[in-house]
């Protein structure tokens, strides 16, 4: 297939590069910021997946030189990554295009993906609570379906990306039609697992809660370790998770069956353990703590998009609104990375 991808921060890129293997791969970015793309980034993959998959994704070619949306490996384990680039998206032809920027700068992607959409069918791969309230103001239901980029986490420093590929997360829209399959068997020949997915959009409301139900127990503990060593704070992050899934529920989610659903129904105790649990596995714990470093905001605005729907629904919320504060203190603080403060 033919890919634009709009969004080339860490997962976009790590994304483009794992999709390249099989895949034409170009990442549309604005003409200020095409002279940043014009040289290697160095990918440090810690690959998770099965020994048969990583042989889909990573070519053993021997490291001789880069070319604009080629991959190769050197001897050190780093993936040099050129992605080949596009300025003007009425220049683009593809078949798909995924959108993998943070949920505060798609605003501002919209006018390209219009653009791009008139080639390709589009697929946001981002956390939102409510995106087709953004999505259809611009283009037809139709013209778009929603994802989710899972399978990937990491974070970068400059020009370097440090990058972790998980055996699964990589989450699209389910659909029977050839288009739909057509996508599916691409990620798959790229060496990714995907799980299809009805009801993208209730699923993405309970996907995004587990980060912006935590950003204030994590802020208010003073870190991830602080709040792993704090029961009563642990308690009552699942005690606004809870509310933050009944928010859910009224805005038309169905957390029956879910993770989510499962922890908050049982006694708070409990859930608190096993969501301690969850958090300080080691994979999860290095996910957390680059985003806790790139993506606090992300985290914060989805926050706020839990307060919004709960006001609009009626739904009472005290245990999330103890976090307003923190949140509000964290922001006045200015921009710069949870590490940083």
């Amino acid at each position: 297939m033919d890919i634009a991808i709009v969004g080339s921060g860490t997962i976009g890129l790590t994304y483009g590069w794992l999709l390249s293997e099989r895949h034409g791969v170009t990442h549309v970015v604005r003409p200020e910021r095409s002279g940043w793309y014009r040289e290697p980034f160095i990918l440090r993959v810690t690959d998770r997946r099965k020994a048969a998959d990583r042989r889909k994704a990573i070519g053993r070619r021997e490291f001789k030189g880069v070319e604009a949306g080629e991959r190769q490996v050197s001897a050190e384990g780093e993936f040099p990554y050129l992605p080949r680039i596009a300025s003007d998206p009425e220049e683009v032809r593809c078949d798909v295009v995924l959108v993998t920027t943070d949920r505060r700068r798609l605003a501002s992607s919209l006018e390209t993906v219009r653009a791009l959409a008139g080639s390709g069918h589009v697929v946001f791969m981002l956390n939102h609570w409510d995106l087709p309230s953004q999505a259809d103001g611009v283009l037809k239901p139709e013209q778009y379906s929603l994802g989710f980029p899972g399978q990937v986490g990491g974070g970068r420093d400059g020009r370097r990306i440090e990058a972790t590929v998980f055996p699964r997360g990589t989450v699209l829209e389910a659909g029977d039609d050839s288009r739909a399959r057509r996508l599916r068997e691409a990620f798959e020949a790229a060496g990714l697992h995907v799980k299809a997915q009805k009801d993208m959009a209730g699923w993405l409301k309970l996907h995004g809660l587990q980060q912006s139900m935590t950003v204030g127990p994590i802020l208010r503990a003073g870190g991830l370790d602080g709040l792993l060593g704090d029961r009563e704070e642990m308690k009552k992050a699942v005690l606004a998770l809870r509310e933050g899934v009944s928010t859910a529920r009224a805005d038309g989610a169905n957390p029956r069956g879910s993770m989510l659903g499962r922890l908050t129904a049982i006694p708070a105790p409990l859930s608190a353990a096993l969501l301690r649990r969850l958090l300080g596995r080691a994979d999860v714990r290095t996910m957390v703590e680059r985003h806790m470093r790139h993506g606090i905001e992300e985290w914060m605005a989805g926050y706020w998009d839990v307060v919004d729907a709960a006001r609009r629904h009626g739904v009472p919320i005290p245990h999330v609104l103890e976090y307003e504060p923190t949140l509000a203190a964290f922001a006045r603080g200015g921009s710069g990375s949870f590490a940083e403060r």
